[in-house]
């Protein structure tokens, strides 16, 4: 949990993968159970991407009450 510039709370989950592509979500498809992470996970938060020479780092910031 951290405090933006504004003073408003937030919560931030980071994570870092080896592939250099941007997520993307999956198209729909109802015979598929999951691959709905993404599509949530942007409906919440503010998403970030950032690329290293290693892959790419992806951090979602979520606003707290």
């Amino acid at each position: 949990m951290d405090r933006s510039a504004a003073g408003r709370r937030l919560a931030r989950i980071t994570v870092w993968d080896t592939s250099p592509h941007p997520p993307a979500p999956q198209p729909p498809d109802p015979q598929r159970i999951g691959g709905q992470g993404l599509r949530i996970v942007q409906a919440v938060s503010r998403l970030t991407v950032d690329a290293h020479p290693a892959g790419k780092r992806v951090r979602a910031e979520i606003e707290l009450p």
